[in-house]
């Protein structure tokens, strides 16, 4: 009876007791459906899925509001899993049939949920912190520009409880932006462009924020305190390396990105992904016209001044982790052997002034410790006959 009620779309607002029972029916079919049970296994799961798909294309609202509610913690974790994927399909396929105050009651919803995912067990709740940020992301590409303004200064707002949720607040905009990504291959636009700078702006706060506190907490010997805003700073770099596939080089620049960034090449935690951002951005294409090209120019000579600062001074951190020291010398060697004389000249400091020492290092390091580089044939070749640094007795 109350499948048909649902699926004749009665309106069952405000029937919390009439919900909570229907919530129940649909988390027993969930059940039989990912049992593995073997007594009349495929007839039961076969009617039990019937029974779900007939609930998906029934009353929208209040689909909703059963499958938040089987979303909570006190249902098993195979329903709340089903139940996100469900909220998930629901936003994508049927998002226009919701009302504006029920797309707002799902958006804030969705955040709430977040929320509370990020205070849970981070073992057991794994699972359910990535079906999250998808239905969140999910959420983000049906809205308006109003709401999606809307909901960004929700996730900002989440993001500002504490490093467990920003984390997964930083793991929405990857998803974004690697969804974007998409859109621009089907030449579709979509508003997370529009509100870049917002973004950006957003993501050096949380950078400089959370590299300062994880610092301050390992200083305190607050170790599990440190490693939640560590978490957070590796998810903000992860984040911001997925929006250099695509976003404007020069922003990266303007908005500060460039200098936190390099201000954590000296971080041996951090350091491979720092790198990895400058990698990133060194191989985007040059714009064609010369207003662009010209922005684009001068922001890739910054990052090769910076790079080469480090190198004179910092090299010793980079040198705790090989894949980061591969990146960094792979880097340095663009620069180098780059058709751009600025580009070229610029890196020479590295080689040249850096001094014999450093230079040493590099090449006792890479044949000792036998990190292994992606790079240009006859690169290590040329560097070893450049500065004729061969250890002694080699």
């Amino acid at each position: 009876m109350m499948n048909e009620d649902l699926a004749r779309g009665k309106d069952m607002t405000g029937a919390d007791d009439e919900t909570k029972t229907l919530a129940s029916t649909v988390a027993r079919q969930i059940l039989l459906l990912v049992s593995d049970s073997t007594v009349d296994a495929d007839a039961c799961k076969e009617a039990a899925l019937t029974h779900l798909e007939s609930i998906k294309t029934g009353n929208v609202g209040v689909l909703s509001q059963v499958l938040f509610l089987l979303v909570a913690k006190d249902w098993p974790l195979q329903v709340r899993i089903y139940a996100s994927k469900m909220l998930q399909d629901l936003v994508k396929l049927r998002w226009d049939e919701l009302s504006s105050s029920e797309q707002m009651d799902i958006s804030s919803a969705s955040f709430e949920l977040m929320s509370e995912l990020a205070a849970a067990n981070p073992f057991e709740e794994c699972e359910m912190k990535s079906e999250t940020i998808t239905l969140v992301a999910e959420m983000f590409e049906k809205e308006g520009v109003e709401m999606w303004q809307e909901s960004f200064l929700s996730l900002v707002s989440l993001s500002s409880s504490g490093p467990l949720q920003a984390e997964l607040a930083l793991k929405v905009v990857k998803r974004l932006s690697e969804h974007h990504m998409k859109e621009l291959e089907d030449n579709k636009d979509s508003n997370l462009f529009q509100e870049l700078p917002d973004i950006l702006v957003w993501l050096h706060d949380l950078l400089e924020k959370h590299f300062g506190d994880a610092k301050n907490a390992e200083g305190r010997d607050k170790v599990e305190l440190a490693k939640q805003h560590s978490d957070a700073v590796v998810a903000c770099l992860n984040a911001i390396n997925s929006l250099t596939e695509w976003a404007p080089v020069p922003d990266f620049a303007e908005y500060k990105i460039i200098d936190q960034c390099a201000s954590l090449l000296s971080s041996s935690e951090f350091c491979r992904l720092a790198c990895m951002f400058f990698t990133l951005i060194s191989s985007r294409e040059r714009p064609t016209d010369d207003a662009s090209g010209a922005e684009f120019d001068s922001t890739i000579i910054h990052i090769c001044k910076m790079m080469v600062s480090l190198g004179s001074t910092n090299l010793h951190y980079i040198f705790t982790d090989s894949s980061a020291i591969a990146l960094y010398l792979k880097q340095m060697l663009w620069f180098f052997e780059h058709y751009k004389f600025d580009l070229h000249y610029e890196s020479l400091f590295f080689w040249l002034v850096g001094g014999h020492c450093l230079n040493q290092q590099i090449i006792i390091f890479l044949r000792y410790k036998e990190v292994k580089l992606t790079l240009a044939s006859g690169s290590l070749t040329g560097v070893d006959g450049l500065f004729n640094l061969r250890p002694q007795g080699s």
